[in-house]
């Protein structure tokens, strides 16, 4: 019983490092739609530029920091 224990705890930690995985592809993904329309940089909320170092920080930023902070 404990080995099973031990197994299904472990699938529980590969299963959530796969979703995080796959979150952060489908980020990645959508920052290379928004370099290819032109959009990236640009906050989806206001239209204003995103600071460049919180690009830097997260290149996968949607919102600038005020419109991610409301």
């Amino acid at each position: 019983f404990e080995e099973q224990a031990a197994d299904l705890e472990n699938q529980d930690s590969l299963e959530g490092i796969e979703k995080a995985a796959l979150q952060e592809i489908a980020q990645i993904r959508h920052a290379i739609d928004r370099i290819q329309n032109g959009h990236y940089g640009l906050c989806s909320q206001c239209g204003e530029p995103i600071a460049p170092s919180r690009l830097k920080a997260q290149p996968t930023a949607t919102r600038c920091i005020t419109c991610a902070s409301a």
